[in-house]
C-alpha cells in the first residue's frame, strides 16, 4: 500500500447483529416510523 493508504481498518459487512439490534436502536426506529406516518399522513390531505 502507498503512502496515503488510511490507517485505520473497515468492519466486514454486514455488521453484527448484536451491534445493530440494541435496545436503543431499535426504540429510535419505532420513534422514527411513528413520525414518518405522521408527515404521511400530513401530505395526502
Amino acid at each position: 500500500m502507498g503512502q496515503n493508504a488510511p490507517h485505520y481498518k473497515l468492519d466486514k459487512l454486514p455488521p453484527l447483529r448484536e451491534k445493530v439490534e440494541t435496545i436503543e436502536i431499535l426504540r429510535q426506529t419505532n420513534k422514527s416510523t411513528a413520525a414518518l406516518a405522521e408527515l404521511k399522513g400530513i401530505n395526502t390531505k
